[in-house]
């Protein structure tokens, strides 16, 4: 009888167990949709705003430029999740744009952008890496953001490609692909591309 009793407390326990760890799951569903659905307003909501702030740092549509409502509608887009503000928050940081230059703050605001897959932040966030600007140097990482912002056909990446791969750093040295990777930027405007390209063909 004792053994059956135990069975039976031990198969409620079980059961209660289970159901407790099923309504956590359920919850935490409930819950990662309701911040998806949050996130998704917040960003919907920050777009009016962060257009609103290219108009002042291009100065068009009748605005006069103003790179410090800019950088201020920016960091309001960008508080509220929008990526592409966000990238914009870390280049005034960064350049000192409409706010007092701040490296870390770029490197903050970048990784964000990065994270959320913006092109030109991959590349901006690369160099940080490659120089050691606010962060530890970290060739391997600067080179993988480098090769998605290459995805992307971001000019500035192909420059920097092609100068890891002429002075072998975190890659093997490689000189003809340091070429192709200089041509392809160099055909995109990139003026430092084609300083290098003078230098290696003499031309």
């Amino acid at each position: 009888m004792r053994k059956f009793s135990i069975a039976i407390i031990l198969s409620l326990t079980l059961g209660y167990a289970t159901m407790y760890a099923q309504g956590l799951k359920s919850l935490r569903g409930n819950w990662e949709v309701e911040r998806s659905n949050t996130q998704h307003k917040e960003q919907h909501a920050a777009q009016p705003i962060y257009e609103e702030a290219m108009k002042y740092s291009s100065g068009s549509k009748g605005v006069k430029r103003d790179i410090y409502k800019a950088y201020e509608l920016y960091h309001e887009a960008a508080d509220l999740g929008h990526p592409q503000a966000q990238h914009k928050v870390g280049a005034c940081f960064y350049y000192g744009s409409g706010v007092e230059k701040d490296l870390k703050k770029a490197f903050f605001y970048w990784t964000k952008a990065s994270e959320a897959n913006i092109a030109e932040a991959h590349y901006e966030l690369g160099r940080m890496y490659y120089y050691g600007e606010a962060c530890k140097r970290n060739y391997d990482t600067a080179i993988e953001l480098f090769r998605k912002a290459e995805a992307a056909n971001v000019t500035g990446a192909y420059y920097m490609l092609g100068k890891c791969y002429l002075d072998g750093t975190g890659v093997g040295r490689d000189k003809q692909l340091a070429i192709e990777y200089f041509q392809k930027a160099a055909s995109r405007g990139n003026h430092n591309a084609r300083y290098e390209l003078e230098e290696l063909l003499g031309d």
